[in-house]
């Protein structure tokens, strides 16, 4: 888990601040009251490949705890290309870990 002070600029609103992570990384978001959620966007983004950024492939896997130790499974999804935002739906769910 990524500690919370060094995540804001997440939260900024500004497409280009970008957090890199490593394939199969995990990013866990805490909420201090359980949160409801039924989607999510992704900015998948590169400011340099080579080859045609429509062929970039990546895969996601959703889950939620509300101790965050136990996760469940939400949704999977695949983003296709880059440099755009996707945005995926799920069962609604009320948690305080994603």
């Amino acid at each position: 888990m990524i500690e919370t002070d060094t995540v804001n600029f997440i939260f900024d609103g500004c497409p280009t601040s970008a957090l890199h992570a490593d394939l199969g990384a995990q990013i866990t978001f805490k909420f201090d009251r359980r949160f409801q959620a039924s989607k999510i966007a992704i900015l998948s983004r590169k400011t340099f490949i080579c080859g045609n950024m429509d062929d970039y492939r990546s895969t996601y896997r959703l889950s939620s705890s509300n101790d965050g130790q136990h996760f469940g499974e939400l949704a999977e999804f695949t983003i296709n290309g880059l440099n755009e935002i996707s945005s995926f739906s799920f069962k609604q769910t009320t948690a305080s870990f994603f």
